[in-house]
């Protein structure tokens, strides 16, 4: 079903993420989107690539919100993972963890995939899929993890998603470095 370009009625864009990031970020591009956090068990998930990983949990998410949309509305899903030398890294959860992540990942170049998916449901239905994975190309900073945390004495940093994280430790960046 193709909707009429003519129609001005607005349609409801749904975010299916907890993601203050995320959220933050379609909120200063003047989007001020429904929040419904899928209930996807992301552990459950285990793909053959990171790429491959964050592409399917957003569609996943992605999915699961929009199997709740009565009527018409956009829902998009995202998730993302930094990749060092081949293994995906997702949220710290603790200070602790945090630098020990950056230990082993100091100095070297990564790759922060972050996934889109956008479901349109009309009518209850999905009627239209689209999703990327467009990876940013990063190099990890060699400081001293004191020197780089906002708190190491508080835990809840570490609770942010990969690229949230990944910006205090980032020394470059190829692409946007606060794509969500």
């Amino acid at each position: 079903m193709n909707r009429d370009l003519r129609d001005s009625r607005p349609i409801r864009f749904i975010l299916a993420s907890a993601s203050p990031a995320r959220l933050a970020t379609l909120r200063s591009a003047g989007v001020e989107p429904e929040v419904v956090v899928s209930s996807i068990d992301e552990s459950a998930y285990h793909e053959r690539s990171v790429s491959a990983q964050v592409h399917g949990l957003a569609q996943a998410k992605a999915q699961d919100v929009a199997g709740r949309v009565a009527g018409d509305g956009l829902v998009l899903g995202c998730d993302s993972l930094l990749e060092v030398d081949g293994v995906g890294y997702g949220k710290p959860l603790t200070a602790d963890r945090a630098v020990a992540r950056w230990r082993q990942v100091r100095g070297k170049r990564g790759e922060l995939h972050t996934g889109h998916a956008l479901v349109h449901v009309s009518a209850g239905r999905v009627v239209g899929r689209a999703s990327v994975d467009v990876p940013s190309g990063i190099v990890m900073s060699p400081s001293r993890p004191d020197a780089m945390f906002p708190s190491a004495s508080t835990p809840k940093p570490w609770t942010n998603s990969p690229e949230l994280v990944t910006s205090w430790f980032c020394e470059f960046s190829e692409n946007e470095p606060s794509r969500v």
